[in-house]
Order: structure tokens, then C-alpha cells, then sequence
């Protein structure tokens, strides 16, 4: 019997098919691995075109010169408004057909297949790129890329997203990290936080800002290993990230936790801001957390300098309170900086809503500096609701 083998093995067909056997997964994975280098390097190219595009400034024209492979999104129910127009690009290495699709599922579900895929180099990942338009002018833009981490656990997918200019949808825990430097902002999803990482800047942003906002390092893609986390797709952003958070910690911890380079971050983020001067203000301690002290005050509204959202409307009330300690967000265990400037016949700014009502400083002195920021920052509308 083991001659009789040893005889079939040494047969030329056998030895063919044994070589074919370990030569093509070789020659498979050595193109996927060169099929996603080259992807890398479009997808680079693509992110530093879009670096270029200004929102507010860039035309309609300009943008697809630079991104000629957006196309406009036909659609009676866009929201764009009759100048407005909506452009969208996506790319996808992901099966388009049934068969394909329900392959890939197999594959997916099975932890030893889709491990043995991964390492031949297949690596599933989406990008997509949108731009509003609006009289022929860019006003907002995104680039997504999403690519599937070396485990197939859920959600499946590490997910970096670029845009401008910043967007004013985000969670609290982020607030006093956004204001640090209100032309840029770094965010990861709470619940996944090590396989999201969402940058964004203003068309204001320093150019070292914009330069970093947009280095996509995508070597991992064509490693062994793969992308393990968001981090190693824009490192330089979330660098700064962790910098921008840890010096916000600090700030609002100093003797001067709310400087005048907040308030465009402050106008960004509020639904409303009003001008008021303190009637009345006396020690209250909280009827919901009865270990927390605070301020309880009465109001005028002098002026209500913007309202954006009128089902949201919150600031014209009779009475407030605002605690000695912060219990929420990035600020959590901070005194309140707010209550230092509460006392009768004082005059303040106040934001409300969104980010603004979860950081710190959501009551700002109404001098001529602070006003005269407000209004400018009102003016020119640097924010997006993506």
C-alpha cells in the first residue's frame, strides 16, 4: 500500500497538481496584496484632492475637476432647496451579486474561513464620498472608508470618516475636547471606540491642521496582520485627538477655564444663544443628585442673538440652576466655571442646546471681546449638520 502511494505521488500528474495546489494561493495572495496597494494609493490620491476642496469657497466646477468620478445624486426628496445639489461617489470591493453575496456570508460566519481569506489578502472595505452643493458652491463634504479588522466580530467593519467643515451632531462626551481647537475636531463612537474615528476641520483650520486631518496611512491594508483599529488609519489625528482632550482637561481646570478662542465652538454647537441679565441667584442643593450643590436663578432675556431650532428652544425660562460640579462629559468632577459669573445685575451670553449645554462653559460674559466673537462666528457659519 505505501508503495502503491509513494508511486502515485511520484506520478507527474500528481506532481503537478500538488504544485498548482501550493502555487496558486502564493500567486492569489501576492495579487489581492497588490490589488489592495494599489487601492491604498488611489484612495490616498482621492483623500488629498478632497483637501483641496474648500467649504463655502470651492466651486461647483472646481470640485469635479478635482473629484471627477462624483456624480449627482437624482432624488425629489433631497432637502438641498432649489440652488442645492447633492454629489456621491462610493467604491466597494464587497460581492454585488446574489451568489457573491451569499458566499461572502459563509465566509463571514465562519471564523477559520474568513481568517484563511484574510491572510490570501482579501480584505472587504467600502468608500464613499459626499458633497452638498449649494448656488454652485461647495458647502459641505465626506469621505468615509470603512475596511473589514482581521476578527469578523460585529459591527465588522474599522471606520474613518474625514469631512468639512465640523459637524454640530456628536456626543457631549467630546465638548470641551471640540472647543480646545474650534477648527478641528476628533471623535470616536462610544461604542466602538477603538474601530470608529470621525475628523472633521473648518475651511479656517491652520494649514498643519488640514495636512494631518487628512493623512490616511493605509499600509496595514496589505500587511499580514490588517487593520487592527481607526488609530492606525489616521494616526496624526488621533495624536492630536488625545492631545487636544488632555489639554481641555487641563483648561477647565485652570483659573481661566473658558478663554475667548472657545466661542466660535460655542456658536457651532448651540441651538440658541440670548443675552440675559441676572435678576436673582441664591444656593440650592439638587432635588435629583442630593449630594450636589448649586446656583438657582432668575432671569431677564435681554436679546436672543441666534435661534436656530424653535422645538428645541429651552433658554426662556423663569428659573434655572446650574451645579457647583460638573457630572457629565469629558469635564465630569470639574467645578462649574458658570457659577462664578452668576450674580445679580450681571450680564451674560448663554448657549443652549447640543454640545453646548453638556461642557462647561455655557455661560460666557457679556463684554465687548466675547460679543464681538459671537456675532462674527455667527456671521459666517462654519458648521454642518452631517
Amino acid at each position: 500500500m505505501t508503495i502503491w502511494v509513494w508511486r502515485k505521488l511520484k506520478a507527474p500528474l500528481t506532481r503537478k497538481a500538488l504544485s498548482g495546489a501550493l502555487v496558486l494561493p502564493v500567486l492569489a495572495a501576492i495579487g489581492l496584496h497588490l490589488e489592495s496597494a494599489m487601492f491604498a494609493h488611489r484612495t490616498r490620491s482621492l483623500l488629498l484632492a478632497l483637501r483641496n476642496v474648500d467649504a463655502g469657497q470651492t466651486s461647483k466646477g472646481e470640485l469635479l475637476r478635482l473629484i471627477p468620478s462624483l456624480n449627482r445624486v437624482q432624488s425629489v426628496n433631497s432637502k438641498c432647496g432649489p440652488a442645492g445639489e447633492i454629489f456621491h461617489m462610493e467604491h466597494s470591493n464587497l460581492p454585488s451579486s446574489r451568489i457573491g453575496q451569499r458566499l461572502f456570508g459563509a465566509i463571514y460566519e465562519s471564523s477559520a474561513l474568513y481568517k484563511a481569506a484574510y491572510w490570501l489578502g482579501y480584505r472587504p472595505r467600502r468608500t464613499f464620498v459626499d458633497a452638498k452643493i449649494d448656488h454652485g458652491v461647495v458647502t459641505q463634504w465626506a469621505f468615509i472608508l470603512g475596511v473589514a479588522p482581521p476578527e469578523n466580530h460585529y459591527p465588522g467593519e474599522v471606520q474613518v470618516g474625514i469631512s468639512s467643515p465640523i459637524s454640530v451632531m456628536r456626543y457631549s462626551e467630546s465638548a470641551i475636547a471640540d472647543e480646545q481647537n474650534p477648527y478641528f475636531s476628533a471623535r470616536r463612537y462610544f461604542k466602538w471606540p477603538e474601530w470608529s474615528l470621525e475628523v472633521s476641520y473648518s475651511r479656517l483650520a491652520a494649514t498643519e491642521t488640514k495636512d494631518l486631518a487628512v493623512d490616511l496611512h493605509l499600509n496595514c491594508l496589505w500587511s499580514l496582520r490588517g487593520c487592527d483599529n481607526a488609530a492606525q488609519l489616521l494616526p496624526r489625528a488621533d495624536e492630536e485627538r488625545i492631545r487636544l482632550r488632555r489639554a481641555a482637561r487641563q483648561r477647565v481646570t485652570s483659573d481661566e477655564p473658558c478663554p475667548p478662542f472657545i466661542v466660535p465652538a460655542k456658536v457651532r454647537d448651540a441651538n440658541e444663544i440670548v443675552l440675559l441679565k441676572i435678576r436673582s441667584a441664591t444656593a440650592k442643593q439638587s432635588e435629583w443628585l442630593p449630594q450636589i450643590t448649586g446656583v438657582a436663578l432668575e432671569y431677564q432675556i435681554l436679546h436672543t442673538l441666534e435661534l436656530r431650532d424653535t422645538g428645541f428652544r429651552r433658554i426662556p425660562r423663569d428659573k434655572d440652576w446650574f451645579p457647583s460640579v460638573l457630572t457629565y462629559g469629558d469635564a465630569e468632577g470639574s467645578a462649574n466655571p458658570s457659577v462664578r459669573l452668576i450674580a445679580p445685575g450681571a450680564t451674560l451670553i448663554a448657549f443652549e442646546g447640543r454640545g453646548a449645554a453638556g461642557s462647561p462653559c455655557n455661560l460666557l460674559p457679556a463684554n465687548v471681546d466675547i460679543l464681538g466673537r459671537v456675532n462674527e462666528a455667527i456671521a459666517l457659519k462654519d458648521w454642518s449638520y452631517w
